[in-house]
């Protein structure tokens, strides 16, 4: 297992400048969370928004406290395949106000920073981090495979489809795993 870190992660204020780059970057057919904030009023009055939403996402960053509005969801279930009078043929799809999107990516930036510089991601690891992709995962693969041909070796693989991959997840697990990270 790799050892704690040097240092723990200490998440620092954002500036407006981000979230105004943040508000610019949202699309506008994005639908709105319960506060029913469309993307259109904070694009358009950005230099107006920009202001109170750095001022709540500071406010959040250095409480360590989410508003609760900002966790709520409206939740539209989305029919994917099967029989459609069957529940478990549905993927829940949740939508949380905009405003908590900047925040979150405001988060991420740091988080993935702090894993980078302290490198604690794998190298194979392409989900969710910048420059990789799942092109990426199976250009590893095919390399390793081409890799073992050339050396007259053989190379096996298993590929496995979690349903419901996020369920599976062991929180208090995650959770430990973050802290012994220091986040």
């Amino acid at each position: 297992m790799v050892s704690r870190v040097e240092r723990d992660l200490a998440l620092h204020a954002v500036n407006t400048s981000f979230v105004r780059n943040e508000l610019a970057k949202l699309k506008l057919s994005k639908a709105t969370g319960l506060d029913k904030i469309p993307a259109k009023l904070l694009k358009d009055a950005v230099s107006v928004t920009s202001k109170p939403v750095t001022y709540l996402i500071n406010l959040t960053i250095s409480s360590g406290e989410i508003p609760s509005q900002w966790k709520e969801a409206r939740v539209t279930p989305i029919y994917k395949t099967g029989k459609k009078d069957d529940e478990n043929n549905y993927r829940p799809i949740s939508v949380l106000p905009l405003v908590s999107k900047v925040m979150k990516s405001a988060i991420q930036v740091q988080l993935l920073s702090f894993l980078d510089k302290n490198k604690v991601l794998s190298v194979f690891q392409s989900c969710f981090r910048k420059k990789h992709s799942t092109e990426t995962a199976v250009v590893y693969l095919v390399d390793d495979i081409l890799e073992h041909m050339d050396k007259q070796q053989l190379t096996g693989a298993a590929f496995i489809d979690l349903k419901k991959t996020f369920d599976l997840v062991d929180h208090h697990c995650l959770l430990h795993k973050l802290q012994h990270y220091g986040v």
